[in-house]
């Protein structure tokens, strides 16, 4: 299979969308946008956009790097919904398990009132 090298200029980076997600460690998951200001959220599309954080970022296997840019043309909005967990959150296996936990507490207390309830 042949790749062709595709060249991506700063200029061409502004049709990219950036989706800036923020990580509650007391809920352990994401933060709905709604919850986060949008002058960090925009800091950070800016950041992207004028490469910013690239100082901080891992070596990258640049041979792979056209495979890559080739492949992202075909990601589509309808594959990432295919892709989206359902209901489009994304948790922790922590979060998962303390939202289990909740879940048969509240089903213990409703045992327990409705035992007091016929006696």
């Amino acid at each position: 299979m042949n790749f062709t090298t595709v060249e991506i200029s700063p200029e061409f980076c502004s049709f990219f969308q950036v989706i800036v997600k923020r990580w509650s460690k007391v809920d352990e998951s994401f933060l709905p946008e709604s919850k986060m200001d949008r002058d960090d959220v925009e800091r950070y599309v800016q950041g992207v956009r004028n490469y910013d954080f690239d100082q901080y970022l891992g070596a990258y296997p640049v041979e792979a790097c056209a495979k890559w840019q080739y492949l992202a043309f075909y990601i589509s909005p309808a594959v990432l919904e295919r892709l989206e967990p359902v209901g489009k959150v994304i948790e922790s296996q922590g979060a998962i398990e303390e939202q289990r936990k909740r879940e048969e507490m509240m089903k213990e207390d409703g045992a327990k009132d409705m035992e007091g309830e016929s006696t």
